[in-house]
């Protein structure tokens, strides 16, 4: 936990401007206790002692491993009720704009989806007798699934410079 305060946490917090650089300690007694005071201040978050500043999320997510850092995002996301959809890549091609298609992606979602669905859907019905730890992975990699298809939606709406007519349609359904 100190070397994530300390040495992780810390350092985004002051490149995001919001701490103000630590101290350089000249002596191995200094750099001790401040270290061990980040790990303290972080630890009180970690167990419920202090609430944690919102402002730091960001600089937080973007210092936690790889794996961590999408299941947070998704996490955030899904209380706020959005999909995580990432934004597509834009790049000129002859004073054109295209994105990159993946619909490799697309395809691989779906099929994963697909075989998740073996259990829950093979007779025909979904029940509250179906397995839930199969209904649990189903509708994750439905979620999964869905996100793929709606970035490669935006992707070639952004890419081809048309609209994305399925924004239309779920701003109808939320009036």
């Amino acid at each position: 936990m100190e070397r994530f305060a300390h040495d992780l946490l810390a350092p985004a917090l002051v490149e995001a401007k919001i701490l103000e650089p630590l101290n350089d300690p000249l002596k191995g007694d200094e750099y001790l206790k401040q270290r061990k005071a980040w790990g303290q201040r972080i630890a009180r978050i970690f167990h419920g002692q202090q609430p944690f500043p919102l402002e730091w999320k960001w600089a937080w997510i973007s210092q936690v491993p790889k794996p961590f850092q999408q299941e947070m995002l998704d996490d955030l996301l899904a209380m706020a009720g959005c999909l995580n959809v990432p934004i597509p890549h834009l790049r000129p091609i002859a004073g054109v704009q295209a994105t990159a298609a993946r619909m490799g992606d697309v395809l691989l979602e779906f099929g994963e989806f697909v075989a998740a669905s073996a259990v829950p859907a093979g007779d025909g019905s979904y029940s509250r007798k179906d397995c839930p730890d199969a209904v649990t992975e189903m509708l994750e990699k439905g979620t999964d699934a869905l996100q793929a298809l709606f970035a490669e939606l935006q992707a070639l709406a952004t890419g081809t410079g048309f609209q994305l007519p399925a924004l239309d349609l779920w701003r109808g359904a939320q009036r």
